[in-house]
């Protein structure tokens, strides 16, 4: 993911492994006033879900937590 190099050089103190626990503790029940496209709050589960999956397996590529 081209912007993980992006969000290091704004934040050296960036860690996609804390972005994806973060993430992984996001559960969605309805969708926020500022979503501005007409999505249902399970298709942005799945999306906030699928980034986490992938951050982790960045995070920690031998583990295959994620299939």
């Amino acid at each position: 993911m081209e912007t993980l190099s992006h969000a290091k050089k704004k934040d050296a103190g960036f860690d996609p492994a804390t972005l994806s626990f973060i993430l992984s503790q996001i559960k969605v029940y309805e969708i926020p006033d500022f979503i501005i496209r007409k999505i249902s709050h399970e298709e942005l589960q799945v999306f906030i879900d699928s980034l986490q999956r992938k951050l982790a397996d960045i995070s920690f590529p031998g583990n295959n937590l994620h299939g």
